[in-house]
Formats: C-alpha cells, sequence, structure tokens
C-alpha cells in the first residue's frame, strides 16, 4: 500500500502543533498530499422568543470568532509549510504533484466531519486524548468506521519518521493489519525492530520468523 494522501483534522479549540508538524514529516517522506481540514462547532441553538436578540448577537460573535480563529490557524499551517518545502494551494488549485498542502474548512460535529473526510484518505494524523477528547474519539472512529491507518502525533515530536520503527508483536489479526499499513514508512526507516511478550518460547519464535519473513519481502 502506498500513501499519496494524508489527512490532518483540525478541530478549532485545541492546538495543533504536534499534528501539522507529523503530518507535514509523513508528507515530506513518503512525497504525499497532505490536507488540513479545520473542523469549527456551530453556535448553540435558543429557543427562547425572548432570547432572539441575545440569539444574533451571539451567533455574530461566534461568526466572527470562527473566522479569527480560522484565519490564525491556516496561517500556522501556512507557516509550517514553508518552514519544511511543501508548496500550499491555493483552493482553486488542483495538486500537480504529490508533495503539496491544502487547506479546508467545516463547521459541525468534529467526528463526525472528519470521519467522513477520512475515507478519501490514505492515512489519518491525529493526537491524543491529552490535547482534546474529541482528537481521542477522531483517531478511534476513523480507525474503526473507515479501517484506515491512523498516526498518532506527540505534542512535540522529538525525531523524523525515518529513524528507527519498534513493533509491538502478538500476532493478531490487528497488529497484521497495522504492520501492513506502515510498509510505507518501514522501508524508509533506518531500522525495524520487532518486541513480542509470550510465555510459549517456541510460539514466540514462529511468530517472529513470519513476521520477518513477510517484512524481508517489502
Amino acid at each position: 500500500m502506498s500513501i499519496k494522501r494524508i489527512l490532518v483534522p483540525l478541530p478549532g479549540s485545541a492546538s495543533h502543533t504536534g499534528e501539522i508538524a507529523t503530518a507535514l514529516s509523513a508528507a515530506k517522506a513518503l512525497g504525499a498530499h497532505v490536507q488540513a481540514l479545520f473542523i469549527s462547532q456551530p453556535p448553540p441553538v435558543t429557543r427562547s422568543e425572548l432570547a432572539q436578540t441575545a440569539t444574533a448577537a451571539s451567533v455574530n460573535w461566534h461568526a466572527e470568532e470562527r473566522e479569527r480563529t480560522a484565519r490564525d490557524a491556516r496561517e500556522v499551517f501556512a507557516q509550517a509549510c514553508a518552514a519544511v518545502g511543501i508548496p500550499m494551494l491555493s483552493a482553486n488549485d488542483e495538486p500537480g504533484s504529490p508533495l503539496a498542502a491544502s487547506w479546508r474548512e467545516a463547521e459541525g460535529s468534529y467526528v463526525e466531519i472528519a470521519v467522513q473526510r477520512a475515507a478519501a484518505f490514505d492515512l489519518v494524523v491525529a493526537a491524543s486524548a491529552t490535547v482534546m477528547e474529541s482528537l481521542m474519539a477522531i483517531a478511534e472512529q476513523s480507525l474503526l468506521q473507515t479501517r484506515r491507518p491512523v498516526l498518532l502525533a506527540p505534542a512535540r515530536p522529538q525525531s523524523d519518521l525515518t529513524d528507527s520503527v519498534m513493533i509491538a508483536w502478538d500476532e493478531s489479526p490487528e497488529c497484521w493489519h497495522a504492520v501492513s499499513a506502515a510498509i510505507p514508512f518501514m522501508q524508509l526507516a533506518k531500522s525495524v525492530r520487532i518486541i513480542s511478550v509470550d510465555r510459549d518460547a517456541s510460539n514466540r519464535q514462529a511468530s517472529q520468523a513470519e513476521v520477518l519473513a513477510y517484512l524481508r519481502c517489502h
């Protein structure tokens, strides 16, 4: 499997330094297109007639705040792209080469929109719940509903994605799926190490031999 389209969802109320850096690092290493999807929440709905004036003011404030936040986030993304030499496409541009970045905005449920878009990409880059609870849900649901691989980004990346790889091996179908999805990264890595824990030594050796044979073929 090749990775040529990368999605990085950016919920509007979280910091995204780690996800952006990780997604751009992956795009650079793999020659892939990366799309930043900025998702903002719709304004709260108030049904009371007495609150109509206040609601209108709240909606206007929400729209202005959303535009400001989206503009600031887009600028951060554009600067990150420029820093690593990845061209940022305008809204009407079609990517002429795989290595490029684009920006898209949407309003609604973080998880629903991100998962819906994830199906059209080869890889989703998300963060753990230490940054924001919705980011954990995006990662989980993208993996479960679309079967697309998800790369979890640290808050502050310490190394590039071509350094070294460790596989926590247990021979389960899920582990085989993860190994297969990660082949493009392992082909670029300086080293790949397989770690497994099993009370039955003979079973461990046979299991590791099988995955080693698989990796050597790639």
